[in-house]
Parts: C-alpha cells; structure tokens; sequence
C-alpha cells in the first residue's frame, strides 16, 4: 500500500475543480452506486440542480480533498464536504416527495437523530459525496480520502464529522475510522414508497448514518501513509 500512496498526491479541492469532480461522479460514482442504480438515478441531471449547488457548496469549503495520480495527472478520487447548516438539516426531515429519493433517504435517516444537540456541537463536517475512479480500485483510496478529509476537520476546528452511507463500502470504511452508526434504514421498508428496486442492491440493504468526534488524535499521521 505505501508503493501506491508514493503514485498519488492528495490536496485540498477548490470551485476550479468542479468540471473534473462532477464528470468523477457521473462516470465513477453514479454509475456503480447500487442505491443510484436501484432508483435508476444515475445520471446528473436525475439528481436535479440541488445537488449541483451541493457540490459547489462542497469545493468552495475548503475541506474538500481530492486524490490525483502523481504520473498521468487523472483525478483518481474525491471525498466532498461541508459544513451544512443544522437548522437547515433538521427541516429537511420533513422534506415532500418533490427531492430525489437519494436526498429523501438522507433526511429519512437524519429524521428524529438529535446527536448533535446531545453533544452541543455547532460546528459539524459532512462527508458528503465520497468517489474513487474505478481503475484506482483496490488501492485504499477511500479510507485515505476519508482519512485526510478527518485531518482537515481537526485542522479546520470541526467538532464532528458526519457521514451518510448509502453503500455499504463507505459505511465500513468509516466505521474503521472510528465513525460510529447514530441511525439506520432498511432500504426494503421503505422501497415502495420511493420506487427502489432493492433486488439491484447487493447484500446490505441498510443505510446508516455515521459520526466522529474530532480531536487532536485524529490529526496524527497513519503511519503507513507517505
């Protein structure tokens, strides 16, 4: 693993990166997710303008980070975030039907989870979008992207961070790092209703949100990192 981190540089994204991380999500995220492909939203524009402004919102925070291959410059993974607005984030549990099922069953799983007021934070990082370029698989680039985005929430003074996991390979790696599961749902409660078809969605059908409490711990280097 640490021949493979010495091929990569990881860096904080910026809004000049928006053209390469939103073709990343179409071409490596939305075409494998298996919620994306049950829903049969696998496409941008399926998602509608909303997240777009997510994404935006995500590259402008300055905590975003992006991982690229040193030799041929291809942006081999992203793992966008933010800072989200927890007034906001608590309405949005009381979302309509007009949201795209992937944001109605993010605000499904935050519904009723008051674990940011129990731990009186303010200041939470959510990992938002997490996505590795298929031919950069098998190289660790999620736990590293996950890791580094940590580092830059301690560094930045986040409090928390929090994550979504809509696939069951972003909700181990997270829980590798410490994350802890706070709220979950069946994907097949609820796949009528949403118009999933969860015979597409191998093994797992559950979706978990996750959080961390950040500290200076997490700030240390991983020692296999390079």
């Amino acid at each position: 693993m640490s021949g493979d981190a010495r091929d990569i540089m990881f860096f904080r994204l910026s809004p000049s990166d928006y053209d390469q991380s939103t073709r990343l999500i179409a071409d490596h995220f939305m075409r494998r997710n298996p919620l994306c492909r049950a829903i049969g939203q696998m496409d941008l524009e399926s998602y509608g303008e909303q997240f777009l402004v997510d994404i935006k919102k995500c590259l402008a925070s300055g905590v975003s980070v992006g991982a690229r291959d040193r030799a041929s410059q291809t942006l081999a993974g992203i793992c966008l975030n933010f800072s989200p607005d927890l007034d906001e984030a608590h309405d949005m549990s009381n979302s309509d039907s007009d949201m795209c099922v992937v944001y109605r069953v993010m605000a499904m799983l935050s519904a009723g989870t008051r674990v940011f007021q129990e731990l009186k934070v303010h200041r939470v990082l959510d990992l938002f979008t997490l996505c590795v370029h298929q031919d950069y698989d098998g190289r660790g680039l999620g736990s590293k992207l996950i890791e580094k985005s940590v580092e830059a929430g301690v560094e930045e003074g986040y409090q928390v961070a929090s994550v979504h996991a809509t696939n069951s390979i972003t909700a181990k790696i997270c829980t590798r790092h410490g994350f802890r599961i706070v709220s979950s749902l069946d994907l097949t409660t609820v796949a009528d209703q949403m118009g999933i078809d969860t015979d597409l969605i191998p093994g797992d059908t559950e979706v978990k949100m996750l959080i961390k409490e950040l500290d200076s711990e997490n700030s240390k280097p991983d020692p296999q990192s390079s």
